[in-house]
């Protein structure tokens, strides 16, 4: 049996595999790989564990919190921790024969003036490392703000007492309203707030029983008439997530139920079969499911 194989030369593939493996054997390739490498290691753990189901945003934002800080201590210690990325790119470069050189400089610069460097080492630390670890920084400040982590400080009673009242914190109270300001539609009475707050306060210092440790607990325990504004807020809190993860599990696993053979679905069912395929976790009584079915009047008879 012979195989029909096309000889035929591509001179635009040749070009673009050219093209690509100039760049990824040259030296600067190398020297962005080993530092982005090592900041990334750093970020790894905690971009899994955001990815992950979370039940308590608290903890995600903690975590957000403690990855700002390794930035900033990064940023702090950048000429060390550019040394260890550098001496693992020349390591690198030795295995496979590339020189240690940096990109061209232009002699005439339209755009950006040339950056100024005393070695090669010291270029990749001023063009590389340095703008990465700000960038981080940065898209970490900008994306999660701590005005969320202060709400949830104050309106959470376990961490309400042991953070906010015993640190001897007047401002609590704004931390609520800065946070409620964004939802003030949703409010059923915004001039009533601080007043709840003021209650809020009274009633959990003077709580004889174990305080609540989480949104979920808190709104179990204050499932009486009043604080509906702070209801709110704490319900903004429980929905609210730091990533996009959650939602777009459940587009998947809508594309996966409403395909073409499920076209005639009607809204009930399809709402039952993607709450039963996101919470895998939740027990199912089939006996129950084919009671429910055998009561009804349908085609298939299964008593």
């Amino acid at each position: 049996m012979s195989l029909n194989i096309n000889k035929t030369f591509n001179h635009t593939t040749s070009t673009f595999a050219s093209s690509l493996l100039k760049l990824i054997t040259g030296f600067d390739f190398i020297v962005a790989l080993s530092i982005k490498k090592i900041v990334f290691d750093i970020t790894l753990q905690i971009t899994q564990l955001l990815q992950a189901k979370s039940k308590d945003i608290y903890n995600g934002l903690n975590l957000i919190q403690a990855l700002n800080n390794d930035m900033s201590s990064l940023r702090n210690i950048v000429d060390e921790h550019h040394q260890i990325c550098y001496e693992q790119a020349l390591k690198i470069a030795s295995k496979i024969n590339v020189t240690e050189e940096k990109p061209r400089t232009s002699f005439i610069s339209k755009n950006r003036a040339n950056t100024p460097f005393e070695s090669v080492s010291h270029y990749f630390k001023l063009v590389i490392t340095i703008p990465l670890l700000d960038n981080l920084s940065t898209e970490l400040n900008t994306r999660f703000k701590d005005t969320t982590l202060k709400c949830y400080k104050a309106l959470v009673p376990l961490k309400m007492i042991a953070e906010v009242q015993c640190s001897s914190d007047t401002n609590w109270k704004d931390h609520v309203i800065s946070f409620s300001d964004f939802y003030i539609t949703d409010l059923p009475n915004p001039l009533a707030l601080l007043g709840e707050l003021k209650q809020w306060e009274v009633y959990w210092v003077n709580f004889k029983n174990e305080f609540s440790s989480n949104i979920i607990e808190t709104l179990k325990a204050i499932n009486f008439p009043g604080f509906e504004n702070i209801k709110i807020c704490l319900k903004l809190l429980a929905t609210s997530r730091l990533t996009s993860c959650e939602c777009e599990r459940t587009f998947s696993s809508l594309r996966r139920l409403k395909d073409y053979k499920r076209s005639t679905m009607v809204e009930d069912r399809l709402n039952g079969l993607a709450l039963i395929n996101i919470h895998t976790e939740l027990p199912i009584d089939v006996k129950k499911v084919i009671n429910k079915f055998a009561i009804n009047n349908r085609r298939l008879c299964f008593e």
